[in-house]
Order: C-alpha cells, then structure tokens, then sequence
C-alpha cells in the first residue's frame, strides 16, 4: 500500500466508495428483478386463477426498492 492508499483508508473514503458500490450493485439488481417481474405480469404468467371453496389463499407481495 502506498502513503496515498493508507490516507484515503484514514479519511474514510474507500469506505464510503465501497458502499457505494454496494448500493449500486443491490440497486441494479432489484431494478433487473422489477424488469422480469413486470414482464412476466404482462405476458399473462402471474394471472390470478379462480380458488375452490377447500383451497385458501396463500398471497406473496414481493417488493423491490430501487434508488435511482
């Protein structure tokens, strides 16, 4: 490691760009996820079908929170 490296540790900065990269990773794919769930909702796949009276409704919310 050089003096440059070792002062950028000290004031913190390659912290903040590891999380930033973080971030950015874990938004992308939440975006990518949000993309194929959305095209699987218009190609028809996730259409609710009709529940007989002995079957209960089991519902999955499934979020996904993008900052972009």
């Amino acid at each position: 490691m050089d003096l440059e490296a070792l002062q950028q540790i000290e004031d913190g900065d390659l912290d903040n760009r590891a999380s930033f990269k973080i971030h950015f990773i874990i938004s992308r794919v939440a975006s990518i996820l949000n993309s194929i769930i959305n095209g699987l909702q218009r190609s028809e796949i996730f259409t609710p079908k009709p529940i007989s009276c002995q079957e209960k409704p089991k519902h999955w919310i499934l979020y996904f929170v993008a900052d972009e």
